[in-house]
């Protein structure tokens, strides 16, 4: 099977841009948690879409430079998590996870920074 993601190359100071089919290593999935808290904030209905957007590809967007480093070079991640600011605020927030990193730790504190606590958090991290 074919990898399914694209990787796009940036250029020294934005000057350029190529993207390119990524090589994967492992199946990649693109994944959405959506959750829907109730009036009261303290229950959520959960669940998980794959491939939100029908027909599109995952894109993963890299300045070249990391790549091209002799030392210290970029580590891919395993997961990105993005997911909405404080209070839904227009901010995002964004999370990186790399193979040496607890990744239920990382995805707990993610989601309470982007919804809070309470029970709603709990089901959210449970899916």
């Amino acid at each position: 099977e074919g990898c399914n993601v694209d990787l796009t190359l940036r250029g020294p100071q934005d000057s350029w841009l190529l993207l390119v089919p990524a090589l994967c290593r492992v199946p990649i999935v693109d994944a959405f948690v959506h959750a829907m808290p109730d009036i009261t904030g303290m229950h959520a209905k959960t669940f998980v879409t794959e491939q939100f957007v029908e027909g599109t590809r995952p894109r993963l967007e890299f300045p070249v430079l990391d790549y091209l480093a002799v030392k210290d070079k970029l580590e891919a991640p395993l997961v990105v998590l993005i997911g909405p600011g404080v209070a839904h605020s227009a901010m995002h927030v964004a999370e990186s996870i790399y193979a040496d990193e607890d990744p239920h730790a990382i995805a707990t504190e993610f989601v309470l920074r982007c919804i809070g606590g309470g029970n709603c958090a709990t089901e959210v991290i449970a899916e």
